[in-house]
């Protein structure tokens, strides 16, 4: 299970920020060799829906619009919002992730979510990784004191949000979640949550010590390209290669793994993370989805990583007898 925190960005939730502004970095895709991006590609074209931003479904009289949204603010946005504009005017509610009532429960619990009991980092990790990891929370602003008994989701999911995206963050720019949801409320277009607030820390609460040790590490060791990787992300995404930002991320994942596990293990371990943090929660997703579009149109705005593939929410609708297709400009699907 050391690989869920990974998978927590992998599933939209924190993983890709923006690549504008301060942040200053390569695209990691474009180092590889044509004969490696081939075979990303490749792996990613398998995934059914594996490319676009904008969709529509249809299932008789009933319509839902979806967007896969990116978490982080960017001015590349702008085409998709107005893309969208229509829909949220014909809307009769939209559902995201988790909406301000959500983050504001979430917010009030923090404090006894963030830190754990027992023994501190810089008596479980050897000195120079304790070193490491308290030189890199202090630059993200939180005191050596307080790295040393964070969670660890929490201080990986920090250690994945390269520093200039967080200067933006604490600017107050908005990704396209928060940006649709600002429109919703302006209109008064009634908001509702696909899950509850405190779904993600639920999924991390049985790991182990040693898992939690192994995420921590993993986390650690792949901070120093967060910026590259957010700009890679971001790149990826813009042009909509949602499937190949799995497969590159997964790819990164497995090439930064513990040399002691076996591949058999390591695929194990990442199947299971698939399942935990995409597949089921877009199974529990579609009751929600289709209760809301039972009522009227609605809008969709979920992490772009939930849409695509076998399991993703557009192949689970399509199962259920929606009609699947391309919506909005074409730029941007």
């Amino acid at each position: 299970m050391f690989l869920r925190v990974a998978a927590a960005f992998l599933a939209g939730v924190v993983f890709v920020g923006a690549a504008w502004g301060g942040c200053v970095g390569q695209n990691l895709f474009e180092t590889l060799s044509a004969s490696e991006q081939s075979a990303l590609e490749t792996r990613a074209a398998r995934h059914p829906f594996h490319e676009g931003l904008l969709w529509r479904a249809t299932r008789g009289d009933q319509q839902i619009t979806l967007v896969g949204t990116l978490h982080y603010a960017d001015p590349r946005f702008a085409p998709m919002r107005d893309a969208l504009a229509p829909a949220l005017d014909g809307a009769r509610a939209l559902l995201v992730e988790a909406g301000p009532e959500e983050e504001a429960r979430l917010q009030a619990e923090m404090a006894t979510l963030m830190f754990s009991e027992g023994a501190t980092w810089p008596e479980r990790l050897p000195e120079a990784d304790w070193q490491a990891l308290g030189a890199a929370m202090e630059a993200r602003g939180f005191p050596r004191f307080m790295a040393s008994k964070m969670q660890p989701w929490f201080v990986s999911l920090m250690l994945a949000i390269p520093l200039c995206e967080l200067a933006e963050m604490q600017q107050g720019d908005l990704g396209l979640d928060k940006q649709l949801i600002l429109a919703a409320d302006m209109q008064g277009l009634p908001l509702l949550a696909l899950e509850p607030y405190d779904t993600i820390f639920g999924i991390f609460a049985d790991m182990t010590p040693a898992e939690e040790l192994l995420a921590l590490r993993l986390a650690l060791g792949q901070a120093d390209e967060a910026e590259d990787m957010a700009i890679t992300m971001t790149d990826l995404y813009f042009a909509g290669r949602t499937s190949l930002i799995w497969e590159l991320a997964l790819d990164r994942s497995r090439a930064a793994a513990p040399p002691e596990l076996t591949q058999a293990e390591l695929e194990a371990q990442i199947a299971e993370t698939e399942k935990l943090m995409v597949t089921d929660r877009n199974t529990r997703w579609i009751p929600v989805i289709e209760e809301a579009a039972a009522l009227g149109p609605i809008v969709v705005a979920a992490g772009a990583l939930h849409l695509p593939g076998e399991n993703g929410v557009l192949a689970l609708l399509r199962a259920r007898g929606w009609q699947i297709a391309p919506f909005g400009d074409a730029a941007v699907q």
